[in-house]
């Protein structure tokens, strides 16, 4: 009888470990897109490999190229078990223009309301990247901006707004690089009057000499 049980116990344990190995699983993600004109591409890998029940480990890189030169590489190797995986809020790549590079979790080409933000380079340097985080997986990528240039881009809603007493405050941060291979980085908050809390923004995005590292 005790056999019985200890053989039991034994196969409902292998039962447990080969289904515990069935959910724990690696995905890939693999985009290569270039531009309509093709003169920009991007190129993203990510691996995602389950570690346990709750937890991941995840490696990959993104390239921004114009032409065969890489404007911009990062790469990534870390383990997490409570933010989302790169490859989840990067799901989805877009070229809203031929210089406009859309990254993140929605689809922009889905007919829906739209905000709208404009991006003035108010410095000497010719920006060769602009990159503004509209929200937690919501991104835009600007390629080309030149001195005393500027663009308008219809984006994704910022969902990161805060409705109160007839306001809308909104943030958003940035960073890029330049011809001449200088960077810059930083962050902008303002306040819109409102009466509604689903009213479409008009924001806009000055890059300034003091936003230069």
């Amino acid at each position: 009888m005790l056999t019985r049980t200890i053989l039991s116990l034994l196969l409902v344990a292998m039962l447990l470990s080969a289904q515990s190995c069935q959910w724990l699983s690696r995905r890939r993600s693999n985009i290569d897109k270039p531009s309509p004109t093709r003169a920009y591409r991007v190129k993203f890998e990510s691996t995602v490999e389950d570690v346990d029940l709750w937890g991941f480990h995840e490696w990959g890189s993104v390239q921004y190229l114009k032409g065969a030169e890489i404007i911009y590489s990062h790469t990534w190797d870390y383990k997490d078990s409570l933010e989302d995986t790169i490859m989840g809020t990067h799901a989805n790549a877009a070229w809203l223009s031929d210089n406009v590079l859309y990254m993140g979790g929605d689809d922009p080409h889905v007919e829906k309301p739209m905000d709208e933000i404009t991006i003035s380079n108010t410095t000497l340097e010719h920006l060769s990247y602009v990159n503004v985080t509209l929200a937690k997986y919501n991104n835009i990528t600007v390629f080309d901006l030149p001195a005393a240039g500027q663009i308008k881009v219809r984006v994704p809603p910022v969902m990161n707004w805060r409705y109160k007493e007839g306001q809308i405050d909104w943030s958003f941060g940035f960073g890029g690089g330049t011809r001449s291979k200088r960077e810059f980085a930083g962050a902008r908050r303002d306040l819109q009057k409102t009466t509604s809390p689903t009213e479409m923004a008009n924001l806009s995005l000055e890059i300034t000499e003091g936003d230069f590292r």
